[in-house]
């Protein structure tokens, strides 16, 4: 679906992409993947300083605070999330920067899940915004989901 020259996921659209997409064909990104290590929906204390962090020198990274320093970097990235975690959206709202509502992605990223029945995004609904992941990203851009 297309909105405001974004392209939106419904959560079930989102559901079905992650059990069909294959891996990339490269068979790796080319940015070393930013590691989520939290399921919780904290946004990342400073996007772009190089460090996906919900405080400053807390090591705790969550999927939205990565999408967060990825965005703040041009070129392509990378995202690696756990095995058997459910990362559940609970920010309410929506402001088209990812802070709130969806996840939004403004650049070429590979999101690396652990299978689809393993690493699942849930959009609680898609009542919180208007879908679980925007894409404001040039068309040269690529977003891969695996």
């Amino acid at each position: 679906m297309r909105s405001l020259g974004a392209a939106t996921l419904s959560a079930a659209a989102l559901g079905l992409w992650l059990l069909f997409s294959a891996p990339p064909a490269s068979g790796a990104p080319a940015a070393a993947p930013i590691l989520v290590n939290s399921p919780a929906d904290i946004p990342d204390s400073a996007p772009g300083d190089g460090a996906c962090e919900t405080g400053l020198g807390d090591g705790i990274c969550t999927l939205r605070g990565a999408i967060q320093e990825a965005n703040a970097f041009p070129g392509a990235g990378a995202i690696q999330l756990q095995a058997n975690v459910t990362y559940l959206l609970t920010r309410p709202g929506h402001d088209n920067t990812g802070l709130n509502g969806a996840l939004v992605i403004t650049d070429s990223l590979t999101l690396l899940g652990a299978g689809p029945d393993s690493s699942i995004i849930d959009g609680n609904g898609a009542a919180i915004g208007d879908g679980v992941i925007r894409v404001f990203a040039p068309l040269t851009a690529s977003v891969t989901i695996s």
